[in-house]
């Protein structure tokens, strides 16, 4: 997929190896490994990276932290795309040893997952809040100490009728809901990335309907088209804003999380993982010093 507007219109410089001073911006997209789980909705996270990396021109394919990874600078960001491989209800183990290896800034960490309760194919950003219902967030907040990070959500509707959820969003997806939902993944991954140009409350203003809205009835550029803005990059301004979303350096993740629950509500995986994902010992803190 290539995303159809969002961060930017430039080349990107292709995979390899980041250097240079400062911490990268990781995006990790939630999702179970194996054909299997392909093309469901609860790897909208997976979706999601896989349309980054074909518009960065980053490869994910190295295996580290738990995880398939791939390295790259975009528009003069360092980034590292990132798919857990712990199944759904285990993500928190991958995403922690990730955090620990490349040691970013608590804004430079963006998480993306599908959320049954959003609308199916709209998209919603938040600079932090808590896992809510969904079982992979809870197991990151829980081996994080907290979630005080970004995150893109990709709302996958809720089931129809007594549906279960579990069998919702391991579903697959009729042809013309594969259609609209390729759209929003679109959406999202240029989402992600304008998280990490231009910073979490500027991403916010352009693809968040409510802010997009605002900014259309007082004759600022862009539309908000099925709960998204599809405005072009100058919609934006310049993209010089530096990219570090609210909260500096030094601050925590945000309050701890108590696990053992991650089994039940909604979005469970149902991939046979164990629930919970780890004790609170495991759990760790990010400081926002980076390496």
């Amino acid at each position: 997929m290539t995303a159809t507007r969002g961060a930017g219109a430039a080349a990107a410089s292709g995979s390899g190896e980041i250097g240079g001073g400062g911490s990268p911006y990781l995006i990790i997209g939630l999702g179970n490994p194996g054909k299997a789980y392909e093309a469901t909705r609860h790897n909208a996270g997976f979706c999601v990276l896989d349309s980054i990396a074909e518009k960065t021109r980053i490869g994910v394919h190295r295996k580290r932290a738990k995880s398939l990874v791939g390295e790259g600078r975009y528009e003069g960001r360092k980034l590292v795309l990132i798919k857990p491989q712990t199944y759904m209800n285990l993500s928190g183990e991958a995403v922690a040893e990730a955090v620990r290896y490349y040691g970013p800034a608590p804004e430079r960490l963006i998480l993306v997952y599908d959320d049954a309760d959003l609308p199916f194919a709209t998209i919603r950003l938040r600079p932090y809040g808590s896992p809510g219902t969904h079982n992979g967030m809870r197991s990151v907040a829980e081996f994080l100490g907290g979630w005080k990070f970004p995150r893109v959500r990709v709302g996958i509707g809720a089931p129809p009728g007594r549906m279960d959820i579990k069998d919702y969003v391991l579903a697959r997806m009729t042809a013309e809901e594969s259609g609209r939902f390729s759209e929003a993944v679109d959406l999202a991954a240029a989402a992600a990335l304008d998280i990490a140009l231009l910073g979490i409350e500027k991403a916010m203003n352009l693809h968040n309907p409510q802010r997009s809205a605002a900014r259309n009835s007082a004759g600022g550029e862009g539309a908000a088209e099925g709960g998204n803005s599809v405005g072009g990059r100058d919609a934006r301004g310049n993209s010089g804003g530096g990219g570090d979303a609210g909260g500096g350096k030094g601050n925590t993740v945000g309050n701890s999380v108590s696990g053992g629950d991650a089994g039940s509500g909604r979005g469970s995986s149902g991939d046979g993982s164990a629930a919970g994902g780890g004790s609170a010992s495991q759990s760790i803190n990010i400081m926002g010093e980076g390496k």
